[in-house]
C-alpha cells in the first residue's frame, strides 16, 4: 500500500479519515478525546516519526488525487466545505478550534523566537545603508515626516526667540 499510489486500500483509509473528521465534527465532544493520542505521540519519537510519514504521504496521495480531478478530490472538498458551514454555524466548536491555533501559535512561536530572530537579524544585516533607509521610510515614513515637520517648526521658534532674546539684550 504504502508503494502504490493507487492501491485500494489507501482509497479506503483516507476515506475512512474523511468521515471520521466528519463525524466528530457533528459530535457534542468533537475533538476533545484526540488530547490522549496527541500526548502519546508527543512522548513517543518512533510513533512522531510514524505520523510525520503518515501525514507526509496522504498529503502526497491528496495532491496527485487533486490534479487527477478524481472522486477522492471532490469527496475531500465536500467534506472540507461540510467542515466550514459546521464551524459557522457552531460558535462554541468555532471558539474552541480558535482557542487551539491560538495555543499551537504561541507555542510555535515560543519555540522558534530563537530562529526567527536570528532569521531577521541576518536578514538586517546584509542591507545596506539605502535598504535601511528604504524600509525605514516605507514602515515609518509617515511618522518621520512628521517628525521633520516638528524638528522644522522647533528649530525655527528656538532660532527666532534666540534672535529676538539677542537683539532685544543689544538694544
Amino acid at each position: 500500500m504504502s508503494e502504490d499510489p493507487r492501491h485500494p486500500d489507501r482509497h479506503h483509509l483516507v476515506v475512512g479519515l474523511l468521515q471520521e473528521v466528519r463525524r466528530r465534527l457533528r459530535s457534542e465532544d468533537g475533538f476533545d478525546d484526540l488530547t490522549e493520542y496527541r500526548d502519546l505521540i508527543a512522548e513517543d519519537e518512533s510513533l512522531q516519526v510514524l505520523v510525520s510519514t503518515l501525514l507526509e504521504r496522504t498529503g502526497r496521495y491528496l495532491q496527485a488525487q487533486r490534479r487527477n480531478g478524481s472522486h477522492l478530490r471532490r469527496r475531500v472538498e465536500d467534506a472540507a466545505e461540510e467542515a466550514s458551514r459546521h464551524l459557522l454555524r457552531n460558535d462554541d466548536l468555532r471558539r474552541q478550534v480558535n482557542e487551539r491555533i491560538r495555543d499551537h501559535i504561541v507555542a510555535l512561536t515560543t519555540s522558534q523566537s530563537q530562529q526567527a530572530a536570528a532569521l531577521i537579524e541576518e536578514k538586517v544585516q546584509g542591507w545596506g545603508d539605502e535598504d535601511i533607509v528604504e524600509h525605514l521610510e516605507l514602515n515609518v515614513g509617515r511618522d518621520l515626516q512628521f517628525i521633520r515637520i516638528n524638528g522644522t517648526l522647533v528649530g525655527g521658534l528656538i532660532g527666532g526667540i534666540i534672535y529676538l532674546v539677542t537683539h532685544v539684550a543689544a538694544l
